[in-house]
């Protein structure tokens, strides 16, 4: 409040006041008390009006306080402290894994892809990333990502998914490259654990950081829902029952991942037990695989083969090639491909999708036991993770070249 500036008010109101009391033939004497009471009441309505302003500024600066949301600083998984801005807009992964999961959250924010994605798996994903640019990433030992790209790019965010495994727990990689990648971009990257036990956790993180929690609860609870029912039917299946199985990738089918590789989760998770057993296994420290003999496979003689849809055209070698002719799942016609759209059920990468992967694959060994609808199931999953409806034939198409075992 400005004492000199109210103090002039008074002067002049109380000029104003004796000219016209005058005029009007008041005494001095009246003048006199009705100026005091009139610069009282002048004195009240401006510090009044003082206090007013005062009271309004500092609710305008509270109410700007409260609505400047702050940075925030998470520990990752790799036991990194990032911090991440208040507001997420745009995202970038850096690896294919932790696509599927911001393509279900909030598929607007992702800025590119890491590799290209086929017309059959945009069919069934959000319009919004159908003409998104490639990008690049970091694969493992192999980089193809476009630095320069990247940062035009304005991601408040990346994104870098890896997962464990029992072969070897050994996670220095994916921390030196997360920091790679922040310090050449100048981008904060928050790292998180992509195991299939995790992923509920992981939507609801992933949901907060990105700004949409209410939608990660909804995928959490759904994968929580989906991983207890699978799992509560296979671990009724006798010990008797349980059905051998081997991964056939790589060329011709002879590369393979064991039981405890983050790639083969879907497997041990449905109570299957892997045939393969490989000694000394080095598997790029659980991210890759290694090649078998021919010899190994016959010797293991599993009741299953499980192809990679990543290399269909093992699916029918496989069915064909006498070299496979003597296995009992080849005798039997127990060869089946994993799906891969619009991201691997099973792997390469292992992501979130193998929330649909474990309900196919449990239906598909252990019908008995794991009795729901598969092929309604699948509906349901494309429409509440990619909003997305799809008919029979899609389910077909999806499921292809084993659609009528959902």
């Amino acid at each position: 409040m400005d004492e000199k500036r109210i103090d002039q008010e008074r002067i002049e109101q109380e000029d104003r006041l004796r000219k016209s009391f005058s005029h009007k033939g008041f005494s001095r004497r009246t003048f006199m008390g009705l100026s005091t009471v009139f610069g009282s009441s002048l004195l009240l309505t401006t510090m009044a009006g003082c206090n007013q302003k005062s009271e309004t500024s500092t609710a305008d600066t509270q109410e700007a306080n409260k609505e400047a949301p702050k940075d925030r600083t998470y520990v990752d998984d790799a036991d990194r402290s990032v911090t991440i801005p208040a507001t997420v807009e745009r995202v970038y992964c850096a690896i294919p894994t932790a696509q599927a999961a911001v393509v279900a959250l909030t598929p607007e924010k992702l800025v590119g892809w890491v590799n290209e994605v086929s017309d059959a798996a945009k069919k069934y994903l959000p319009e919004s990333t159908h003409d998104l640019p490639v990008l690049g990433g970091w694969m493992g030992q192999v980089q193809t990502a476009n630095i320069e790209a990247i940062i035009n790019a304005k991601p408040d965010l990346i994104l870098y998914c890896y997962g464990t495994s029992t072969v070897n727990e050994d996670t220095s990689t994916y921390v030196n490259a997360a920091d790679t990648i922040q310090n050449d971009t100048g981008i904060p990257v928050y790292v998180f654990k992509g195991n299939l036990n995790l992923i509920p956790e992981k939507y609801r993180t992933l949901g907060e950081i990105l700004g949409v929690s209410d939608r990660g609860e909804q995928l959490a609870a759904y994968a929580e829902q989906k991983l207890k029912a699978v799992g509560d039917a296979v671990a009724k299946v006798p010990g008797d029952k349980v059905v051998t199985c081997y991964y056939a990738e790589g060329k011709g089918g002879l590369a393979t991942d064991p039981s405890g590789s983050m790639h083969t989760e879907v497997i041990d998770y449905c109570n299957v037990k892997n045939v393969a057993v490989v000694d000394g296994f080095m598997g790029a420290k659980g991210q890759g695989m290694i090649e078998v003999s021919m010899e190994s496979v016959i010797k293991w003689n599993p009741q299953m083969i499980l192809v990679s849809g990543t290399k269909p055209d093992n699916y029918e070698l496989i069915k064909t090639s006498p070299s496979w002719q003597d296995i009992d799942a080849v005798k039997n016609g127990a060869v089946y491909q994993t799906p891969i759209i619009p991201f691997g059920w099973f792997d390469r990468p292992p992501n979130m999708t193998r929330i649909m992967g474990i309900q196919w694959f449990a239906n598909l060994v252990y019908p008995d036991y794991y009795t729901a609808n598969v092929r309604t199931d699948m509906k349901e999953y494309f429409k509440l993770f990619y909003n997305a409806t799809i008919t029979d034939d899609d389910v077909d198409t999806i499921l292809a070249p084993n659609p009528k075992l959902a």
